[in-house]
């Protein structure tokens, strides 16, 4: 009897380990940090550098230029990695939380499309802190990344009541091209 107790006690601890995957294994920030980042949240897709193999080594989170681009704008992933000149290397953690759940930047600019803003802001907070600390451990890279460009022409924009593009325009925002947009 004993011993069926300890087998069915050992299944059961093994189903729920199994059962949990690795997001349930991350305990600490920065191993939850790291799950989020390098799985769901994927920021290397668009900060990390690609070769024609994918991730070029060595260059996870240094920026990437361009990510898109097409006649209205040309998107550019900065640096995320700790360099003070040419990544995020001299913002405070505060700073970082701000850009992802608001997107704006220590300077006021406001981080642009295609920066996911609208899906950040339903991380919880203790998700948001545990990529902070990923991002204070990714290896220092300086790399200098250009500022995205939107060129939306005067001619382009719709008057109100007509059709307009849900990406650069709503009913709640500015015309993209009338704001002040930066994405360094």
């Amino acid at each position: 009897m004993r011993s069926q107790f300890r087998i069915a006690l050992i299944f059961a601890a093994v189903v729920a380990a199994t059962a949990a995957g690795p997001a349930a294994k991350a305990v600490t920030l920065l191993e939850r940090g790291t799950y989020l980042i390098r799985s769901c949240v994927a920021c290397g897709n668009c900060h990390t550098p690609k070769g024609p193999r994918g991730g070029i080594p060595g260059m996870e989170l240094a920026g990437m230029a361009p990510v898109t681009k097409n006649p209205d704008f040309m998107a550019n992933a900065p640096n995320t990695t700790p360099d003070k000149e040419t990544g995020i290397g001299a913002w405070t953690d505060t700073q970082i939380v701000i850009a992802i759940y608001e997107g704006r930047r220590p300077n006021g600019k406001i981080i642009g499309r295609p920066m996911p803003i609208r899906l950040c802001r339903d991380l919880s907070d203790r998700d948001v802190n545990a990529i902070v600390a990923y991002l204070r451990t990714v290896k220092l890279i300086r790399n200098v990344i250009p500022p995205s460009g939107y060129y939306i022409p005067p001619a382009r924009l719709r008057p109100a009541g007509q059709r307009r593009c849900g990406m650069c325009q709503n009913a709640t925002n500015l015309p993209m091209a009338l704001m002040s947009v930066e994405q360094t």
